[in-house]
């Protein structure tokens, strides 16, 4: 199917579908062209969406600085993976980040600061290109796909899990997190002075409970924040992989559990 440039059909398909037909149509390819792109790709960490990261690209990184170069000039955004921590193998899913400053030193090495936007996971190999760096096709993780979360707790049925309450399950997450800011603030666990408040600053406030992806992506960035706490394991890969909201939700709940056990001493992780 070929469109022309004022969003119509072209050809006689016109006749073959009904205005409504046309319009779902126009919808589907609409939705799929946006949750696919060719990105610029590296492997530097496991960001998830909100958290900031401040990256140094020395001069000697040809492949990395012609990486953000192609960004700037373009959407000034790109892929960014992590590995995982047990293999050590690059994760196939991972976050786009998009540049928010970017300054050259004399010396050719350039500082720039990132911060997380949408999940996405790759659909191809990825590839070096003529220009140097690494390109990754992807597919944008879409929230609320019904289709997909059915496929998933097919899934999950199958493996012998048991159907969750997903609201009750990220209503928990509000008094968790309190308690576990409380604990760290009390402990003396911050890096640097301050380092909650601005943490809390840049994630801005918790989603509502009713946005269940979205909460649980929030409480993975605050309690394995850049620069590390060093108070949790380290949990999202498994968030950025998880196939399902049940799945994201069930593994920030024994992230943050197990942290606050850590912290108050009952269960020391480390």
């Amino acid at each position: 199917v070929e469109w022309s440039e004022d969003g119509k059909v072209d050809g006689d398909i016109d006749e073959k579908f009904s205005n409504s037909e046309l319009e779902t149509l126009r919808r589907r390819m609409a939705r799929a062209a946006s949750t696919q792109a060719s990105l610029p790709l590296c492997l530097w960490d496991a960001i998830v969406p909100r958290q900031r990261m401040s990256v140094q690209v020395e001069a000697e990184d040809k492949e990395n600085l012609a990486l953000l170069q192609a960004a700037l000039r373009g959407t000034r955004t790109f892929a960014m993976m992590g590995t995982d921590p047990l293999s050590q193998q690059p994760l196939r899913h991972g976050c786009e980040v998009e540049i928010l400053g970017a300054v050259e030193k004399p010396s050719g090495t350039v500082h720039m600061e990132v911060v997380g936007r949408r999940l996405l996971s790759l659909t191809e190999e990825p590839f070096l290109c003529e220009e140097g760096y690494t390109v990754g096709k992807v597919i944008f993780k879409v929230f609320g796909d019904e289709a997909q979360e059915e496929l998933a707790r097919a899934v999950e049925a199958l493996n012998g899990e048991t159907p969750v309450d997903l609201l009750d399950l990220s209503s928990q997450l509000e008094a968790y997190v309190e308690h576990w800011a409380s604990l760290v603030q009390k402990g003396g666990h911050e890096r640097f002075p301050n380092q909650l408040e601005e943490l809390f600053s840049d994630l801005g406030p918790m989603p509502p409970a009713e946005d269940y992806d979205d909460r649980a992506l929030w409480v993975a960035a605050l309690i394995n924040p850049l620069p590390a706490l060093g108070v949790a394991y380290e949990i999202r890969p498994a968030i950025l992989s998880a196939q399902s909201t049940s799945s994201r939700l069930k593994v920030i709940l024994a992230g943050i559990k197990s942290s606050i056990a850590h912290l108050d001493g009952t269960k020391p992780l480390f």
